[in-house]
């Protein structure tokens, strides 16, 4: 019987169980994305909920049925380590709104703040106790599981069998799974998606169509079809993928589906190139302009070049400053409020200048021209 399931770092999954035949074989599987069993191990004790620690070399946290307690385990060695009993070293307590009901579910979004469920409610609340929503079903249903997706929003398992969306506000949105069949629903969770997984996207010159790829085993995967980015930009965040289309920017998830479209000032251009800033802010050329878009579509500026020169390639360092490809001129350097700074990289040659990009820490600047590619130390 499982008894709870968590994600690490790298994708797998991984799950407490009970042999409620034999009751003392109990312990924990780790499966990859397909379901293969990669290790098992032993408890001593009934475990109950497993959560994994991002970033922490394959280690998690468990509790157990019987046992006033959590213990630390490396998933990568199998080992069990130091347990920790409820009147542990503790850093502070947040109080929940019953003091008879146990939160059996527990679940975080990217900004820290928790959501729980104790059968009867679903809650999300700060760091600080503060609650920003309390969301209680209709019909006093059952809720088990819990889960939180990349944008917000909130997976629930209700009555066992239904899996109910709350938006992130916590209001009802839509069934999800309506399970008909005799299995019974009660954990749920996310992978994690591609960032750090070495794969990225390609938009293609003649087809309306964005194409996955895994540079790892250098293979294409899940090509998708988007109305109008032929020759569009993109770009990627740990949440989205952005893709230039006629008049728009499309907002995707990792899967490639679309979640929402953000209107350019011109309907009759292609953002070709496309970047992000640190803080999500979203860069795009086309032929004419250099805009800066936040992610909810307000343009923070419009740089055009006096000369009406065609504009290509854009980049963004690591102090805002932005590197825009001006056709017969070379390389512009704006400020980070859109204002004209310096020219920085002329064309020298009868090739123009066309894609740019810097390396990680921002310490080169990389410039494709015809069949090769400079590289320029930041200034």
């Amino acid at each position: 019987m499982v008894k709870g399931i968590s994600v690490n770092d790298t994708n797998e999954l991984i799950i407490t169980w009970i042999d409620i035949f034999k009751k003392k074989k109990v312990g924990i599987i780790v499966v990859d994305e397909n379901g293969k069993l990669k290790n098992e191990i032993n408890t001593l004790n009934q475990p109950c909920q497993i959560a994994t620690i991002p970033m922490s070399e394959n280690k998690g946290v468990l509790t157990f049925e019987s046992r006033d307690g959590i213990q630390l385990i490396d998933f990568q060695n199998k080992t069990l380590l130091n347990y920790v009993s409820v009147n542990g070293k503790v850093i502070r307590s947040v109080k929940t709104i019953s003091s008879s009901v146990k939160p059996k579910y527990i679940a975080l979004d990217t900004t820290g703040h928790i959501y729980y469920s104790d059968n009867e409610a679903v809650y999300c609340m700060r760091k600080d106790g503060e609650y920003r929503f309390i969301y209680q079903p209709p019909e006093n249903n059952i809720l088990h599981g819990i889960a939180i997706d990349s944008y917000g929003y909130v997976y629930i398992i209700v009555d066992s069998q239904y899996v109910w969306r709350l938006g992130p506000d916590g209001k009802f949105v839509d069934i999800e799974v309506n399970d008909e069949g005799w299995e019974t629903l009660k954990f749920i969770c996310f992978n994690k998606d591609f960032p750090g997984h070495n794969r990225g996207i390609i938009t293609s010159l003649r087809t309306d169509t964005i194409q996955f790829v895994d540079f790892n085993t250098c293979k294409l995967f899940n090509e998708t079809s988007i109305e109008g980015c032929r020759e569009g930009g993109v770009a990627a965040s740990n949440e989205n993928i952005f893709v230039g289309t006629k008049g728009n920017i499309k907002v995707l998830d990792h899967k490639g589906r679309h979640i929402r479209s953000i209107k350019m000032n011109n309907n009759e251009l292609t953002p070709r190139y496309i970047v992000l800033d640190k803080i999500g802010n979203i860069y795009h050329s086309d032929s004419e302009v250099v805009c800066c878009t936040t992610i909810d579509g307000k343009n923070l500026f419009t740089y055009k070049p006096p000369d009406n020169n065609r504009l290509h390639g854009i980049a963004i360092d690591s102090l805002g400053y932005v590197y825009v490809v001006v056709q017969n001129q070379g390389v512009q350097r704006l400020r980070p409020d859109g204002t004209f700074s310096d020219l920085l990289a002329n064309e020298h040659s009868n090739r123009s200048f066309e894609a740019i990009c810097f390396n990680k820490d921002c310490t080169k600047l990389y410039i494709s021209k015809g069949n090769g590619f400079f590289v320029y130390n930041r200034q």
